[in-house]
């Protein structure tokens, strides 16, 4: 006790030391406009280039929209002392990434210990695939506000769904192959 040093701990710390190069390029625009103060629209778009993907598919384009429309600004009528005010709302967005890197093609892993004062390396254990492509996310929702009784009390009610495509990530293979892991 009182002894701070790495040798003293109940799970040895392993020491890694790895070199990762990426590059991402990219371009973004956003716009925003509100209507009569009640209806709301609002757009995004990017552009990604992303050196982790093969050359000629390394581009991956992700757009995003959404829309609200406070009903009782729009209808004046519908306000009461129960109901303060009604919002619907939906939105639709895409979100692109890349590949993990060093997952087009294999690589050669550094190892800590030497042979005769020479390094060592070993191929990676995850068989690498030339054809990834970027993984695109989709979200659309559509939901519902209402505030009651002078905004004292609030409800929000959302339904969304969210499916990804494209999805990468490695997978167990046949030790026989030479390999452990592939990137799917």
């Amino acid at each position: 006790a009182g002894v701070y040093n790495p040798a003293n701990a109940a799970i040895a710390p392993s020491i890694d030391q790895q070199i990762v190069r990426r590059q991402v390029n990219g371009v973004y625009g956003s716009a925003a406009f509100t209507i009569r103060n009640w209806w709301t629209i609002e757009g995004t778009a990017r552009n990604d280039w992303s050196s982790t993907l093969p050359v000629g598919a390394n581009s991956y384009f992700y757009p995003s929209v959404n829309t609200s429309i406070v009903v009782t600004d729009a209808i004046p009528s519908l306000q009461s002392k129960f109901i303060s005010s009604r919002k619907i709302r939906a939105a639709s967005a895409k979100v692109g990434s890349d590949a993990p890197v060093y997952s087009l093609v294999p690589v050669f892993i550094g190892n800590a210990n030497r042979f005769g004062g020479q390094p060592q390396f070993s191929l990676d254990s995850r068989l690498a695939n030339p054809d990834l492509k970027p993984e695109i996310t989709r979200s659309d929702e559509v939901g519902a506000e209402l505030s009651l009784f002078d905004s004292r009390v609030s409800l929000d009610f959302s339904a969304y769904s969210k499916a990804t495509r494209n999805q990468i990530f490695d997978v167990e293979v046949s030790g026989a192959s030479g390999f452990d892991r592939k990137w799917v």
